[in-house]
This record gives C-alpha cells, structure tokens and sequence, in this order.
C-alpha cells in the first residue's frame, strides 16, 4: 500500500490519521473514565502532546513548501492563515455558541477568554468551566499558529534547523528553571512537542539520513519510554521523577511514532502495521478535531439523566454500583454521541470549509 497520497497538491500520510484516533481516543478516556484511575496514567497528557507533535511535523512541512516554492513571505503567510482560519475557526465558535445557549451559568468574562483563543492564560489562575476546561490545548495552537510561521519563514534557510533544536531545549529548561508555572498551560512550555514534530518536518526534507540515524538510536526512545512508565508509577507513590523532563519524554515518544507513519528518502514504512492501517482508525483520525472539540458536550448534556437511571442502585444501598457504573454505561454512550456529532459536523460544515479554502487558497 502507499505510505503517503496527494491530496489538492499536497501530500497527505493516511497513517497519520490513525495515529490521530489514538490520541483523540487517550484524551476521551481520560474524562470519561474515573479520575481516581485516570489521573495515573496520563493518557489525557499523551493524547494532547502527540497531537501537538504531529501539528509541529504538519505545519512545518507546509510552511516548508511555501518556503521552497518562492520568496513571497507575505503571500505565504496571507495564505496560511487563510487555509488555517476555514480549517479551525468555523466550528470551535459554533462550538461556543453551542455551549452558550444549551449549558447556563457560564459567565462572558470566561467565555471571552475562549472566543480569544487564550483559554490556556484563563486556567492559569481560574477554575475552568467544565465544557470550555479542553480549550486551552487548541488556545496554544493557535499561538502556535501565530509564532511558527515566522521562524519557518523568516530565518534563514541554513539556520532553520538549529533554531528548532535551539527552541526544543529552551522549552525543556524553561520548565525546570521556573517551575511555579503551570507548565501544561504555558505555550512556552508545549514548544519542544511542536519543535520535535517540527524538526522531524525539516529533517525529513533536508537530512533524511540525519533522521534515520535518529530513529535508528532506540535508546534515546527506550529512555523516554522508561521515564512515562516511571512516572506512572511514581504517581502512586509521595516520591516522583521531576516532571519537567516528563512531557518531552512523550514529545521524544511521538516523534518515534510518527517515524513509523511518515517514509522519508532512504527510508520506506512496513507494507503493513495493523494498529496504523484499517479505514475505521483513519476516518476517525480524520474526524478527531470535531471528537476532541466536542467530546465534553454529550457527558454534560447525558450525564443528569444517567445519574436519574442509575437511582434505584444507590436507594438499594449499591452507591459503589452507581459510581463505577456511570463510567461503564456512560462512557461508551458518551462517545457514541460524540462520534455522531463530529460525522455530521464534518459532512455538513468542515467538508464546505475544506473545501472552500481548496478552492481559493490552494
């Protein structure tokens, strides 16, 4: 089979959207299933940071290509932004007005926080609002959005390289040198998961052997792999490893993972890896912006009428019944809905956006 496509002039890795569905499906275990269990095993954490690598690696090897086509920075960026604004703004805000009109008691002086994709710098140092508590992860990708292109962009081609690897350490060291920020909300913070998709991006154009050798150097990945499960652990315990070194630990981890998705010269993908390859996994791959986006809605909406259902247990004094089966009915009927959501928004809205900026910024 084919390891990558071209779709509208561009090239598109179908393994890729399977690895999306992983992520999207760590991030909907870890608010659908207890927390007693969930805060253990960082799947939340994982879903979000392998997202952020795989948007590092996908929109540097866009601004690569516009880079590589012509000089013309100010086109270049009118166009990115144009492409990006279809792409993500149509439903995140028709996702607002959902949660406006159908969820009460969320206040505009949050909200606002919201519609200005600086969620992240609202969590700081305000309890979030259940249905708005997972956008500050889209908030520092939009600041990504604005930040990334520059850099690709502006600096020059022979340095453009060591910038990423020069920001995917500042990132690390920026957390242990001040470790009083809530690491998981600062863009800063987040910036080795994009520089490492990034790099791999850059590496993959100009220094495929480079990159080989990287993958190739299965310790590194053995030690990331070694401080996640180490972490796990630890967190059942008062003693824990230093959690700055925790995140890039899953950024080193996503990035292997792409090197499994991605073919560069020299270097071709297994004909076939059954946990990548299957049309279910990539469609929702496909979908997992409109999962992820609006996951959180069919708990809030469900849940009252779940706790109603489960009554009798809890009068006929089962109340650890009704806790664990809130998960265990709920969960599945929560994601159910989500995915039905997420089908009809991408047929009926995403797909004419999708579209639309083919069309007009292709």
């Amino acid at each position: 089979m084919s390891d990558s496509i071209s779709v509208s002039g561009r090239v598109h890795h179908p393994r890729l959207d399977a690895l999306r569905c992983y992520a999207v499906a760590a991030v909907l275990f870890s608010h659908y299933f207890p927390p007693g269990l969930t805060r253990h095993l960082f799947a939340g954490t994982a879903g979000v940071e392998l997202f952020f690598v795989i948007s590092g690696f996908l929109i540097t090897d866009i601004l690569f290509g516009y880079r590589l086509s012509g000089p013309n920075t100010l086109g270049h960026l009118g166009r990115f932004y144009a492409r990006r604004t279809l792409r993500i703004f149509p439903i995140y805000y028709l996702y607002l007005l959902v949660v406006a009109v159908t969820i009460p008691g969320i206040a505009w002086q949050e909200m606002r926080w919201a519609v200005g994709y600086v969620y992240n710098l609202f969590e700081m140092s305000h309890p979030a609002s259940r249905p708005l508590l997972h956008l500050w992860s889209l908030s520092i990708e939009e600041q990504f959005y604005l930040i990334w292109p520059l850099v690709i962009l502006k600096t020059p081609m022979r340095h453009v390289l060591k910038v990423m690897v020069a920001l995917v350490l500042f990132s690390l060291c920026f957390r242990i040198v001040v470790p009083g920020v809530p690491h998981k909300l600062s863009t800063i913070s987040c910036f080795d998961a994009f520089g490492l998709g990034g790099l791999f991006a850059g590496l993959r154009r100009f220094d495929p052997a480079m990159l080989s050798r990287l993958l190739r150097m299965r310790w590194i990945l053995w030690l990331a792999l070694t401080w996640f499960v180490g972490t796990i652990f630890t967190s059942f315990t008062t003693w824990s490893l230093p959690d700055a070194g925790f995140r890039t630990a899953l950024a080193v981890i996503s990035f292997h993972l792409l090197g499994a998705c991605v073919p560069s010269e020299g270097r071709s993908l297994r004909d076939s890896s059954w946990w990548l390859d299957g049309r279910r996994r990539r469609y929702l791959g496909i979908i997992s912006y409109g999962i992820y986006l609006y996951h959180l809605l069919p708990m809030l909406w469900m849940e009252g009428w779940l706790e109603q259902l489960l009554k009798p247990l809890a009068e006929a004094g089962t109340a650890s019944l009704i806790y664990y089966n809130r998960y265990l009915i709920g969960a599945p009927l929560y994601t159910g809905f989500t995915i039905i959501l997420a089908v009809l928004s991408h047929r009926y809205l995403e797909s004419y956006f999708t579209r639309l900026k083919d069309r007009r910024f292709s």
